[in-house]
């Protein structure tokens, strides 16, 4: 494969919370960068160490990689309402943003809203716990305040709408089946994953030049799950390998969630035929591994 891609955000070097939350916007717009590599774009490769990166060098590392931002700002705290409206009409659109949380000290990301539940999706860079947390709208206001205890900086809630300057619609979109897999402690699995159906999807190109979009990768899985399913219980029982089939049921079902989080999608004239028969062979992969 040509670049592994990861769902799953890097805990922050030194300094780093800026790079990092920009590299979780950038992953979702379907941009790879790593934190390192934001603070090379940004000419601050040891400085970031000491002293972070405010929203001028944000904004110059995201346009280093094709990207446009828009700084969100309230500066009276009864307006924090008004604040929360418009980043959840930039977030339905499935654009990211990075917020200015404890005092002016953190950036983190704002990658998502579970609109059923009424919670932003955040990804910490300094949370070791836990890869995603979920905020309520209260949470959201209680956090995103910041006041400067010595008046360098106006009090206010700030935060940086993100999307690409192509026009290009983002590329993931987080949903609860994804965050509940994240939560069973499967992140590196979930990665593992992930790759195995970008691999499946440049394989199954009939015309590497083809770019008219075609059905979502994890539409064509849901149709043929009952002929992978059957293929694989088949060369099992054959040769006499044990496979619980819930196992299996299940193990299929995340790959869905993932390419569905992933917004992997097939070229119109991509081989469906052989997405089908890649798929059979990686489950039986895990069936003569004795995983299911």
């Amino acid at each position: 494969m040509e670049q592994q891609f990861s769902l799953i955000p890097q805990p922050q070097e030194d300094g780093h919370c800026g790079p990092t939350s920009l590299s979780s916007c950038l992953a979702i717009l379907g941009i790879h960068a790593e934190q390192r590599e934001i603070a090379r774009a940004v000419g601050r490769p040891q400085r970031v160490y000491s002293e972070g990166m405010d929203e001028r060098d944000i904004r110059r590392g995201a346009r280093k990689f094709g990207v446009r931002t828009e700084f969100l700002s309230r500066l009276e705290r009864g307006k924090g309402p008004g604040f929360a409206r418009r980043l959840k009409g930039h977030l339905r659109q499935g654009l990211p943003a990075i917020l200015l949380v404890q005092d002016f000290s953190h950036w983190v990301a704002v990658i998502g809203r579970l609109e059923e539940r009424e919670q932003f999706i955040i990804m910490d860079p300094d949370d070791r716990h836990r890869a995603f947390s979920r905020w309520s709208e209260h949470t959201l206001l209680r956090e995103a305040w910041n006041g400067h205890p010595h008046g360098y900086e106006p009090d206010q809630y700030f935060a940086i709408l993100t999307s690409r300057k192509d026009g290009r619609p983002p590329r993931w979109r987080i949903t609860e089946s994804f965050l509940r897999l994240v939560d069973a402690g499967s992140e590196q699995t979930s990665d593992e994953m992930l790759n195995d159906l970008i691999e499946m999807a440049r394989r199954a190109r009939a015309d590497q030049a083809d770019d008219e979009q075609g059905p979502s990768l994890n539409e064509v899985l849901e149709e043929h799950e009952r002929v992978v399913i059957g293929s694989v219980e088949h060369w099992a029982a054959f040769n006499r390998r044990s496979v619980k089939p819930a196992a299996l049921r299940s193990l299929y079902r995340d790959y869905t969630v993932i390419a569905s989080a992933a917004g992997l999608r097939l070229p119109r004239a991509a081989d469906t035929a052989a997405i089908v028969a890649q798929m059979a062979t990686v489950l039986t992969t895990y069936a003569w591994l004795g995983k299911l």
